[in-house]
């Protein structure tokens, strides 16, 4: 008996525990307290997930999972998961280098440019599927509630979007707007292979021309131990169509880890009815990119937007997230506009099926015609819900009232 117990003592000792516990904890800045919004916390392809506006988050761990969190700018810091701290400080390592750049702003950022090309040649048709929630309010008062998956082109901006599921609830009112289609906001682009643009245009900072359209400052900083470029692209004229904004660029690879800043000259047209308004709104946004593949791949989008129209002030924000091939189905191939050989021309109806969704489409619309599995969003939070967020999804289900505008 003696030695039957000692054999079961060992065996137990050397299984490894594989039960996984929800983990979770607060982000901020240890200099300043300041939450880090949309940071990332990874521990393998299957378990990853951002931080959310107040820079919480929760995920699905073992206890000897190693959870690494990270935020462009600041040190990485990596933890077991059985002894995550519930509040993570990440120091700034954003301290600007006294060594002489030997390079000129515009030799780097040729060196950016041609990565990009090279990479977009590569990867431009790799696909993901994008977590997407979106809150609208209207007088602070929360109006819009919208949660789900789109597949993408997801090199170095979001394209080509197509619905695959989702939610919402839209309250209908003379008072309130339905922003149908602000995931547009979230197709920011850094780059682009245009020469010239038009007002009607947005210009990115990385175009053969960029001289044209922006003054340039540069900075070289620590990111990890390694050497990283701020550059700081300012507009020339107060009237065309473009970004204000920062890039965060690998010194090494030359490689964009992340695209900031806000949109100049961008206006929005308000809908009551049969009544549209065009409307100046601002814009914010933050991109981050991951490296995985290879290529500076969409990580996570975050956008906000505020505008004002007849004493009221209609506020947005979203937040997308890169979850890869998980939680939903997607066919690669559904993107592809099929060849038309001998049939004759495309209806305007299968067009639209593989175009994927426009810029003035109706999101809404479109996720109620596929129909709300109630289930489904019950079990997959995704990206952590703010208690605002998380309040209003409780009076929502709690009033069935997902589907409904």
């Amino acid at each position: 008996m003696a030695v039957v117990v000692e054999s079961q003592s060992i065996t137990a000792a050397t299984v490894p525990d594989t039960t996984e516990v929800c983990v979770s904890a607060r982000i901020i800045d240890a200099a300043t307290g300041e939450a880090l919004p949309f940071a990332s916390i990874y521990i393998n392809k299957e378990k990853n997930t951002i931080s959310n506006a107040v820079g919480e988050f929760t995920l699905m761990a073992s206890p000897a999972d190693e959870v690494r969190i990270s935020y462009v700018g600041f040190h990485t810091k990596t933890f077991h998961a059985d002894r995550l701290p519930k509040v993570v400080k990440l120091t700034s390592d954003g301290q600007q280098l006294n060594e002489v750049v030997v390079y000129s702003a515009d030799h780097i950022i040729s060196q950016v440019y041609k990565r990009c090309l090279k990479s977009w040649k590569k990867h431009r048709k790799d696909m993901a599927n994008i977590f997407y929630r979106q809150i609208t309010y209207t007088d602070s008062q929360c109006t819009t509630y919208l949660e789900s998956f789109l597949a993408s082109r997801t090199a170095f901006s979001l394209r080509s979007m197509q619905l695959l599921t989702g939610r919402f609830v839209a309250v209908a009112s003379s008072l309130t707007t339905n922003p149908t289609n602000f995931y547009t906001f979230a197709q920011i682009e850094p780059f682009s292979t245009k020469k010239s643009f038009t007002f009607n245009d947005l210009i990115p900072p990385l175009s053969p021309n960029y001289l044209n359209y922006f003054v340039v400052e540069m900075e070289t900083i620590h990111n990890n131990g390694r050497r990283m470029y701020v550059i700081y692209f300012y507009p020339r004229n107060d009237y065309y169509w473009t970004v204000n904004s920062r890039l965060y660029v690998d010194a090494e690879t030359f490689d964009i880890l992340k695209f900031e800043g806000e949109t100049w000259n961008n206006k929005v047209v308000h809908s009551n009815k049969k009544k549209h308004d065009i409307c100046p709104v601002e814009h914010t946004f933050m991109v981050t990119y991951q490296l995985d593949n290879g290529f500076s791949e969409i990580q996570s989008v975050s956008y906000g937007t505020r505008y004002h129209h007849n004493d009221h002030t209609y506020e947005t924000t979203g937040v997308m997230f890169n979850v890869g091939d998980r939680y939903v189905q997607r066919q690669d191939t559904q993107l592809q506009l099929p060849a038309t050989g001998t049939h004759g021309t495309l209806s305007d109806a299968m067009k639209r099926a593989f175009s994927g969704l426009s810029f003035d489409g109706n999101l809404l619309q479109e996720i109620q015609q596929k129909g709300i599995d109630k289930t489904f969003w019950k079990e997959n939070e995704i990206v952590k819900r703010t208690p605002i967020e998380q309040k209003a999804v409780e009076i929502f289900e709690h009033d069935n009232l997902f589907g409904l505008f």
